[in-house]
C-alpha cells in the first residue's frame, strides 16, 4: 500500500543519497491564487524527478511552461529553476517526487549507460523536458515508486538491496525514455521575448548582463523587460541574474573549484559582492558549499 504524505513545503532531502516522497494535497487548505503561489521559483542542489498524478497545475522549468496531466514526467538537474503553478481552484495536487545526489547517479552508471546524462540541461528552444508515460505504463510506474518509498521506509537488513535494485531499475527506465523525443506540448506563460530573455541569461552568466545589453539583445524596452520579466518569472531581472550565478558558482565548488575561482566563472567581478550575496542566500559561507 502506498506510503502518501501531505505537505507543500518540504524540499530538503535527508537522506545522504536518494529519498522518495509521495504526496498528496489539497491546495484550497493553502488559499492558493495566480499571484500568490505556495511555492515559490526555487531550486535543488540535487536531481529531481517528479512524476505527476493528478490536479490543475502548470509547471514551469526555466523558461517554459507546462500544462500537466495524469502520467506527465519531468527531469530535473540542479542548475533549474523550477516552480508548480496553481490556479485558484486548483483542488487536489498529487505527486510521487524522487530526489537523488549527483554521486549516487555515478555510482550507478556505467561505461555505456551515463544516468546523469538524462538530466542534461538544455536551453534550447525545442528541447523539452517532459515525458508523457501512457496508460498501459502509469500503473507500473507508479506501482515501481511506490514500492521504492515502501522499501526506503522499511527497516530490514534487505531494504537498502531491493531499494538499490529498484532505484536502478527506474533509472533504467528513464534512461531509455530520455533517449527519446518527449512529445508533450509546451504552453508558455510569458511570452517569446522573456523565453529569450531568460536564454540569453542561461548562456551568457560570466559576461555583462546589464538591463542595456538584455534589452538590445532580446529586441525589447528596459522598462518593459523589467515589467514583464518580473510578472513571469516571479524575480527581477536582477534577482534572477544573482540566483543563477550562485547556483552555478554552487556547482562549480561542488565539483571541485576554489570559491574564487566559482565566482569568476559565473560573472562576479568582485569577490567581496559574491562572498555577501552567498551568505546571504545560503546562511553559509562559500568554502563550506
Amino acid at each position: 500500500m502506498a506510503i502518501i504524505e501531505t505537505g507543500l513545503f518540504n524540499s530538503e532531502m535527508v537522506h545522504p543519497e536518494f529519498e522518495i516522497h509521495h504526496r498528496r494535497d489539497d491546495l484550497r487548505d493553502y488559499h492558493a491564487a495566480k499571484d500568490n503561489q505556495p511555492i515559490q521559483l526555487h531550486h535543488h542542489d540535487f536531481y529531481e524527478i517528479y512524476y505527476f498524478i493528478s490536479g490543475n497545475v502548470d509547471y514551469l522549468v526555466e523558461n517554459k511552461t507546462y500544462h500537466l496531466q495524469p502520467g506527465d514526467l519531468i527531469l530535473m538537474s540542479p542548475l533549474e529553476l523550477h516552480q508548480p503553478l496553481f490556479s485558484e481552484q486548483s483542488g487536489t495536487y498529487e505527486r510521487i517526487v524522487l530526489w537523488i545526489d549527483g554521486k549516487k547517479l555515478s555510482s550507478l552508471s556505467t561505461s555505456e549507460i551515463s544516468f546523469l546524462s538524462c538530466f542534461k540541461q538544455s536551453h534550447s528552444d525545442t528541447t523539452d523536458r517532459i515525458y508523457h508515460i501512457d496508460e498501459e505504463r502509469q500503473g507500473m510506474l507508479q506501482f515501481f515508486l511506490d514500492e521504492l518509498a515502501t522499501a526506503m521506509n522499511t527497516d530490514t537488513i534487505y531494504s537498502p538491496l531491493i531499494a538499490n535494485t529498484l532505484l536502478t531499475w527506474l533509472l533504467c527506465n528513464f534512461h531509455s525514455m530520455t533517449s527519446q523525443t518527449p512529445s508533450v506540448e509546451d504552453h508558455r506563460r510569458m511570452s517569446v521575448q522573456i523565453a529569450n530573455c531568460v536564454d540569453y541569461i542561461n548562456l551568457h552568466l560570466n559576461e555583462d548582463l546589464s538591463l542595456d545589453l538584455l534589452s538590445k539583445e532580446c529586441y525589447i524596452s528596459k522598462q518593459h523587460l523589467l515589467r514583464t520579466f518580473k510578472d513571469a518569472m516571479g524575480f527581477s531581472v536582477h534577482q534572477y541574474i544573482q540566483k543563477k550565478r550562485l547556483l552555478t558558482a554552487r556547482q562549480y565548488m561542488q565539483n571541485g573549484d576554489s570559491p574564487k575561482e566559482a565566482a569568476f566563472k559565473c560573472g562576479f567581478s568582485d569577490y567581496s559582492v559574491f562572498y555577501r550575496a552567498y551568505m546571504k542566500e545560503y546562511g553559509v559561507s562559500p568554502s563550506k558549499a
